[in-house]
């Protein structure tokens, strides 16, 4: 403890005495300690009593100073900046109940303070939920190739072979889980082609963790439904480089748009378009990014470029890319 901290305590002190009825109580007392040693000398026919009057105004300045005391260390002094502290620590709000008690107030102070008519309609889940949570993976490194191609001019089909590579960050070397799910729709009986080409965790082969299936729509649909899916055990290691080759097929007549919505906290994604002369167009848009991606080869809306997110990329943004001939 400095000069300066003792010197801030004692004024706190002070100033929580004369802040509060404890000063009249306290001056009291000391008039009548006063009143008491002078009794005698007043009316010695009161001297007997002198002794109690005395021992009351000590009770009563005892009394006054030491509420006060506790009042100070309570409210402004030691208890109250040792509990600031202790809500305030990593290790109070490594609890889970502690955190989004507290995450709760930050959001409803911050809603009162700035802007009181989104009360009730701004939930802490919905801000909270951009904060990591136990066992979520970070992506700190993100780049999505697409190369397109005419699979059938005529009927305006277009194939796209995308080449992903991801380097994932976890907490620590305890087992992680990576899960990727994809869904496409085409025409009754349409049978493009969607399939994982490549698949790698390192240097590992994971192609048999990829799963491909035909969702029933049922005899009324008019449109089939395909689903690709897997699940990567990551352990070992506290980062990871994944590769993924993949390749779908597109009707620009039908649904002529590749959409990303990244579940992951991303740093900094960067995506490229070619169409290999062919004369394929693709437009690229962010949705929901804090941050507009930067151009940083050719021209958006065109068939070569390069687009990459200035920073970090939170979960539940992404982009959507839209091609045309």
């Amino acid at each position: 403890m400095d000069t300066q901290h003792v010197w801030d305590v004692t004024k706190n002190f002070f100033k929580s005495m004369c802040d509060n009825w404890f000063v009249i109580v306290f001056f009291l007392g000391a008039a009548l300690f006063l009143f008491s040693l002078y009794l005698p000398d007043l009316a010695p026919s009161l001297d007997i009593h002198s002794e109690k009057l005395l021992l009351l105004s000590k009770f009563i300045v005892f009394s006054s100073v030491f509420a006060s005391f506790t009042r100070w260390i309570s409210v402004r002094g030691i208890v109250k900046k040792t509990l600031n502290e202790i809500l305030s620590s990593k290790t109070f709000l490594s609890n889970d109940k502690n955190f989004d008690s507290v995450w709760k107030t930050l959001v409803e102070v911050s809603i009162e303070k700035h802007n009181p008519s989104l009360k009730g309609l701004l939930e802490n889940s919905s801000i909270r939920k951009y904060i990591p949570q136990s066992g979520e993976l970070f992506y700190s490194h993100y780049s999505q190739r697409l190369d397109a191609t005419w699979s059938d001019q005529k009927n305006r089909l277009v194939k796209i072979i995308e080449t992903t590579e991801i380097t994932v960050r976890t907490k620590d070397y305890h087992p992680y889980k990576m899960a990727f799910e994809f869904m496409a729709d085409m025409p009754k009986g349409a049978n493009w082609n969607y399939q994982i080409l490549s698949l790698k965790e390192g240097t590992t082969c994971c192609l048999d963790d990829v799963t491909t299936s035909q969702i029933d729509t049922g005899p009324d649909s008019q449109k089939d439904q395909i689903k690709i899916e897997y699940e990567l055990q990551l352990k070992g290691n506290s980062e990871y480089q994944i590769h993924r080759v993949m390749e779908r097929e597109i009707c620009l007549d039908y649904e002529p748009y590749i959409i990303l919505v990244s579940g992951k906290h991303t740093m900094r994604p960067e995506v490229t378009f070619s169409s290999n002369g062919t004369g394929i167009k693709a437009a690229f848009n962010s949705t929901g990014t804090l941050e507009e991606f930067d151009t940083i080869y050719g021209k958006n809306n065109s068939s070569e470029f390069t687009e990459r997110h200035p920073g970090l990329m939170l979960k539940g943004q992404g982009y959507i890319i839209c091609l045309s001939s």
